[in-house]
């Protein structure tokens, strides 16, 4: 099977679509080939050329869930993931304890669905755990 993949650019006004759409690939492996830093579509090909059906909707993310990690001179450092999971689920015990160790915590877990700690340590200074879909997380 093939697949045409499609980025996309969703449009604040969506009077006669609701995203500007650009061709990128066509490919037999879309997971393996699924760009990266941008939002994109998947449409099935048939043997004839002919596009078949929608696999994957711009808005719908690959992989989501939780994530831990540290900024470090202005990049983001990813030291957990925790696919299928929400704010809801509570912050994991042994990050809660370690944002607590490191004092000024921003408790925001139940209202904003991440916590934020600064500290330094080991030149690493602002600890979050917050959610993530595909390669974007919502705290920056």
């Amino acid at each position: 099977m093939k697949y045409l993949i499609m980025k996309c650019k969703p449009l604040s006004d969506q009077w006669e679509c609701d995203a500007d759409r650009t061709p990128l690939m066509i490919t037999d492996d879309w997971q393996t080939n699924a760009p990266k830093n941008c939002l994109f579509e998947v449409w099935e090909i048939d043997d004839n050329g002919r596009i078949k059906k929608l696999i994957k909707d711009y808005d719908t993310p690959m992989e989501w869930g939780m994530i831990f990690g540290y900024w470090h001179y202005g990049e983001f450092v990813v030291v957990e993931k925790y696919p299928n999971r929400t704010y809801k689920d509570g912050c994991p015990t042994e990050i809660r304890e370690f944002f607590a160790s490191l004092g000024n915590v921003d408790e925001q877990l139940k209202r904003y669905g991440h916590l934020a700690a600064y500290g330094e340590d080991n030149d690493h200074f602002r600890y979050v755990y917050s959610d993530y879909s595909d390669d974007e997380m919502s705290f920056k």
